[in-house]
């Protein structure tokens, strides 16, 4: 079946795109490298100025635990149930469809 007239064509069109982007590609990769080579001359010069300043990290230095640099982010409170929280919205991971049964639940509920 891979014989026709039609497939032979395709292949030998393929086969000279493939060429043809090959060279594309490998002058795109040239220059890539040539672009990250004058960025890190930059990078070296910015780290060199910024030695001369000494940087401190931003971190809330009140725990006496030593964990200032750890960020506290509160859960939101679910119900086991429903799965929603305080403001009633859903989990992102929760699908829409499984969304809408909830609220469907609820509203039944509501009405009786």
């Amino acid at each position: 079946m891979a014989k026709s007239l039609r497939s032979k064509f395709k292949r030998k069109m393929r086969a000279i795109k493939r060429v043809r982007y090959g060279k594309k590609e490998e002058d795109r990769l040239k220059k890539m490298l040539a672009n990250a080579e004058n960025d890190k001359t930059i990078e070296i010069t910015n780290a060199q100025q910024i030695e001369g300043k000494k940087l401190e990290p931003k971190c809330n230095k009140d725990n006496k635990d030593g964990e200032g640099d750890l960020m506290e982010v509160e859960k939101p409170k679910r119900n086991s149930k429903t799965l929603m929280d305080e403001n009633g919205t859903f989990p992102v991971w929760m699908h829409p469809r499984q969304r809408k049964r909830t609220l469907k639940k609820l509203k039944a509920k509501r009405k009786k």
